[in-house]
């Protein structure tokens, strides 16, 4: 069913709502490729650069992130760990796609989707992949690669008398 006059459908409401977020954050990378999908990159700490798509359905807002290829240890270590980790996500979640690489996914309603639930889905992204990325790696690839270097934190001022 259309929307009433002067309403826009939900799909154009949720188009307005990621040309927001994109407006608010210039520096969220971001290539509209369609109509209703989007390229982000999101600048990390420990991931320098985080891909994000956002593709916008007439039903359903889908919002995915790569971050890590399939493993090449103990793959059931790796799937509890992340089943586990469901647990502690609130807006995505862990999966696999089509080819065993570990994906972060949001689903949600398109006509739910304003520019403040997306910031919270990319918040959430953010936050999961920085802090689940190491770890995942170690699992997924036993002695493989090296702890990751950190920046080190600048070292505390003390106050002048």
């Amino acid at each position: 069913m259309p929307p009433p006059p002067g309403r826009r459908s939900p799909l154009a409401q949720a188009i307005a709502a990621v040309e927001a977020v994109l407006a608010e954050h210039p520096e969220v990378g971001a290539r509209r490729l369609s109509d209703t999908l989007w390229l982000l990159v999101l600048s990390g700490e420990i991931r320098h650069a985080i891909p994000v798509t956002v593709r916008l359905g007439e039903r359903t807002a889908l919002v995915t992130s790569f971050l890590l290829r399939g493993p090449h240890g103990d793959c059931a270590a790796l799937h509890r760990v992340l089943l586990r980790k469901n647990a502690a996500t609130t807006r995505v979640r862990f999966a696999l796609d089509g080819d065993d690489d570990v994906i972060l996914v949001a689903r949600l309603s398109t006509a739910a989707l304003t520019a403040e639930e997306l910031e919270a889905v990319l918040g959430e992204i953010m936050v999961v992949s920085e802090s689940s990325f190491e770890p995942l790696v170690h699992l997924g690839y036993p002695g493989v690669f090296p702890p990751l270097a950190r920046r080190p934190w600048p070292a505390p001022q003390t106050p002048e008398r």
